[in-house]
């Protein structure tokens, strides 16, 4: 007995000794660097849909108003199957190491139908996911003007991007006495069809051929016609501008809603040697994001508020029984009672029904013992995705 003991822990050992050794050939999909040569292409990948405020998500390739993506033979997990992810490749021709700008990526005709979708999607502010070597995008910024007196801003979100917004016509007045302000009237549906692609890359300390991508940010904007593409946005509530109705704020923004229309999507693309951001820290620009924090700090604080409520409710129920049973403990009727040989009340009768067998009691063992087999197994795999995920991480330190 214990000779076989010997050999199966001595198997064991070389089994895991062949493991570690053979690390640096061994690559888990969608976790190990990906090395890009100068000129290579990268893709740019869309994700489906959503929006915070239905339940209902959609397919980037079957919205008619955006540029059709490419189907990608990409595995998905099952998580990713039940959350709605269909990964397409954009089309957007990007290569490592290229500076683009203001390329046409398509030009789509829209029906009244398809204009009124759009902005019923842009309204319920629907977002599309966009990565790029399996790290997604970090939307900036941004700022917009129009002729129309027409403002929209955006604060940063990782990963969502949205279809469109929801502009405000400003209208300056001037009163008698010379002072300026400004006043909001109708909403108007605008649809954004440029995008600033912005990458950092790292190069690979062993091959010079070879570069990371850490980093990826996008700014989009909204253009009227493809010439105003390139032209800076002027920030339309505190710009000088002409007397009467001559207002200019930079450039027009492509309005939706309002009958049928044409929409040019274009793009630019900027790339940056990074300097001190490594292919092994590249995460820690979303992790430090304020929009990253407080989404880690109310998933570790609402499991616990729901806890403590369990929690309290429970209690207060097992007090009030407690209460209750000893207090007909103490009753003169229940002391009649067990004189008489009946003892078998309150908390007592607890003792039947905890060891009374249940109908099926064979199919309880084998159950509990593959629920622990599967759970060795998970906690098994993710430890050795964790041990693979830093020796990778420290080797690029290096």
């Amino acid at each position: 007995m214990i000779s076989c003991t010997v050999h199966v822990a001595s198997a064991w050992l070389v089994f895991i000794s062949s493991y570690l050794s053979s690390c640096a050939a061994f690559n888990l999909p969608g976790i190990g660097p990906r090395g890009f040569e100068q000129n290579e292409k990268v893709p740019l990948l869309v994700n489906k849909v959503f929006s915070h405020y239905t339940q209902l998500p959609y397919s980037y390739g079957d919205l008619p108003f955006v540029c059709k993506p490419k189907p990608v033979d990409w595995s998905l997990n099952l998580g990713q199957v039940l959350q709605g992810d269909r990964l397409m490749d954009s089309g957007y021709e990007i290569r490592m190491g290229q500076n683009k700008s203001c390329l046409t990526a398509c030009e789509v005709d829209l029906t009244e139908e398809q204009s009124n979708y759009a902005s019923e999607l842009a309204r319920k502010a629907y977002h599309v996911e966009w990565s790029v070597d399996n790290l997604p995008g970090l939307a900036l910024p941004s700022f917009f003007g129009n002729s129309n007196g027409t403002v929209m801003f955006w604060t940063p979100h990782i990963s969502q991007f949205p279809i469109g917004g929801i502009g405000y016509r400003i209208v300056r007045t001037e009163n008698p006495y010379g002072l300026i302000s400004y006043e909001s009237q109708d909403e108007v549906p605008y649809i954004y069809n440029h995008m600033d692609l912005h990458f950092l890359y790292e190069r690979s300390k062993t091959d010079t051929n070879k570069n990371y991508i850490v980093g990826f940010m996008a700014a989009f904007s909204s253009y009227d016609t493809p010439s105003d593409c390139g032209k800076q946005a002027v920030n339309a509530m505190t710009q000088e501008v002409g007397n009467g109705e001559d207002n200019t704020y930079g450039f027009g923004m492509k309005e939706i809603g309002k009958g049928p229309t044409t929409v040019t999507y274009t793009y630019s693309v900027q790339w940056a040697e990074a300097t001190d951001v490594t292919w092994a820290h590249r995460w820690d620009l979303y992790s430090r994001s304020r929009v990253s924090y407080w989404r880690r700090a109310e998933d570790l604080i609402m499991p616990v508020l729901i806890a403590l409520v369990l929690t309290g409710m429970v209690n207060t129920i097992l007090i009030q029984t407690l209460k209750k049973d000893i207090s007909n403990y103490n009753s003169d009727d229940l002391r009649v009672e067990m004189a008489l040989g009946d003892e078998s009340t309150g908390w007592k009768l607890v003792l039947g029904d905890v060891f009374r067998p249940p109908p099926w009691a064979s199919l309880l063992p084998p159950l509990l013992g593959s629920g622990v087999q599967f759970l060795v197994m998970l906690c098994g795999t993710i430890g050795i995705c964790y041990i693979y995920q830093a020796m990778t991480d420290k080797y690029f330190e290096n």
